[in-house]
């Protein structure tokens, strides 16, 4: 047997049956590929647990270009000084299939340091303080030689796609965060 179903309104505290309420759209929401990927990985082991005690924690949007952003003034403070460098941005583009990997591999290879931010366009962002132009080289091709080496159909072989910045010295005048990221996800697509 089915219970009857009533609905109370909030404000005036009538009662009506659901047929007789009037349907409509009120919000409309939808996940962000970063929540998507947490849902497909499950919570317990994924990099996207905000959790210091984690390895390269998957941040949030705003909390990436936060970090970002203070990076970069560093590395305008310091332009002049003794540090030959303060980071490396770094943009990997990868097929979706080959994401959850992809993911799972750089929370074996990077730093507590680093961090991570998987942006709705698809692509993978690093934040890695103190790299220098020749241990980003050394991390791009590990990480191609390890995604080859993964793939088992040789004709479909797709390719990690690299877009970097070395801050300071590739550090244009205006970029802040958001217009860094958008540079280099041009030069990648």
């Amino acid at each position: 047997m089915d219970a009857k179903v009533e609905a109370h309104c909030i404000d005036c505290s009538h009662t009506s049956s659901p047929e007789k309420l009037h349907v409509g759209e009120i919000r409309s929401y939808r996940l962000s590929s970063s929540i998507r990927l947490s849902c497909r990985n499950g919570h317990h082991n994924s990099l996207l647990a905000n959790n210091p005690t984690e390895s390269t924690p998957l941040l949030r949007e705003g909390e990436f270009l936060r970090a970002l952003n203070w990076q970069i003034s560093i590395a305008r403070r310091s332009k002049h000084s003794h540090t030959a460098n303060v980071a490396t941005v770094l943009g990997i583009h990868v097929e979706m299939p080959m994401l959850d990997r992809l993911i799972e591999r750089l929370g074996e290879s990077l730093h507590d340091s680093d961090r991570c931010m998987h942006s709705d366009d698809g692509l993978i962002w690093l934040l890695l303080p103190q790299t220098d132009h020749q241990a980003l080289r050394d991390l791009e091709q590990q990480l191609a030689d390890w995604f080859k080496n993964l793939q088992t159909d040789k004709r479909e072989q797709q390719a990690l796609e690299f877009g970097a910045c070395v801050l300071p010295d590739q550090l244009n005048e205006n970029d802040d965060a958001e217009l860094l990221l958008k540079r280099l996800s041009a030069a990648i697509a």
